[in-house]
């Protein structure tokens, strides 16, 4: 799947592809209020509107996307940073960590 290397590369059919690609079988038809946090990596939150479905009544109208845009991000990636934070989430999905808190819809 090709990344976003911008804000506005993170359009309704951007979401669709990530999130189909975890599994997910709701649409999402709008992206809103898209705003953007900088550090280690660039966090951007947005709400979402979805089609009218069943599968998509229990998932969350606020995603966060947190992706490596920032300048200096290449060395981080080099040193795993970024992989050891996927895998750490992953597991914690698994356990009673994923009951408070936001889930994992898509992770590369």
């Amino acid at each position: 799947m090709q990344l976003p290397t911008s804000i506005d590369e993170i359009t309704p059919a951007w979401l669709n592809h990530a999130l189909g690609e975890g599994g997910f079988g709701a649409r999402v038809d709008g992206v809103r209020n898209v705003r953007a946090s900088h550090g280690t990596t660039t966090r951007i939150y947005m709400d979402v509107d979805y089609e009218q479905s069943v599968e998509a009544r229990d998932l969350p109208s606020q995603l966060m996307l947190k992706i490596a845009l920032e300048e200096g991000c290449e060395a981080l990636i080099d040193a795993g940073l970024y992989a050891r934070e996927v895998t750490f989430y992953q597991q914690a999905a698994r356990g009673n960590y994923a009951r408070n808190h936001p889930r994992i819809l898509s992770a590369s």
